[in-house]
């Protein structure tokens, strides 16, 4: 999260809540990936508060190699399977399904790829303004097709499931995604994962929502 150390940990606080209420309102196990998602959001930011505090004089190389890893982690490897995994197994058509299957496999590549660069490339992370900027050396080849299978994978799958309140959450991803491209281009590790961590409130009351109608009158 950008700003600082203390909204990075009042964010990750309040999304701990928020996960922990989420799952609360689980009906079928199947629903448990989807509702994690806040908890999971939650983990990163404290992650990035900590990777504050080590780029913070005095600066500790170690726990910023660690927090720096961790958050890189999730947001170039993990996330790119979960998003469309948790959508997997919502309830939808088998025709969508289908399709999500597809978001799926486009996220295994990134996230196999990503793992790849993050194994062989170096990588840094530093305080630049009020941001974090996370810098991963890697080659050039792929600049032009890599990108499409991220975004794909993360912002594509919410569109094709079929559940309540899901297109709100796909809506404010994109417009997200976009803001971050346009204005924080250098800062995007940071910037969207702020963004999609706040959007990720949305999952309370997505199942929340549905599982009053699922309920008998």
């Amino acid at each position: 999260m950008c700003f600082s150390a203390t909204a990075s940990f009042g964010a990750g606080a309040a999304l701990g809540v928020i996960g922990i209420a989420s799952l609360t309102r689980i009906k079928r196990k199947s629903d448990i990936a989807f509702a994690s998602v806040p908890l999971l959001f939650a983990i990163q930011q404290v992650t990035e508060g900590l990777n504050w505090l080590s780029l913070t004089p005095p600066v500790n190389p170690q726990l910023n190699w660690y927090a720096t890893t961790i958050f890189l982690i999730f947001a170039q490897v993990f996330w790119c399977v979960w998003i469309p995994v948790s959508m997997l197994f919502l309830p939808g058509k088998q025709r969508r399904q289908k399709i999500q299957w597809l978001f799926v496999a486009m996220g295994a590549a990134e996230a196999l790829y990503q793992a790849y660069l993050l194994l062989n490339y170096p990588f840094h992370s530093e305080i630049a303004g009020h941001h974090i900027l996370y810098d991963i050396k890697h080659p050039s080849a792929l600049n032009y097709v890599e990108p499409l299978f991220y975004i794909g994978a993360i912002l594509a799958p919410p569109f094709f499931c079929r559940v309540k309140g899901m297109l709100f959450l796909a809506v404010a991803n994109l417009v997200s995604c976009l803001v971050t491209f346009i204005f924080y281009t250098r800062y995007t590790f940071s910037i969207w994962c702020f963004f999609a961590a706040i959007i990720s409130i949305s999952v309370f009351y997505i199942l929340k929502r549905n599982n009053e109608t699922r309920e008998p009158a």
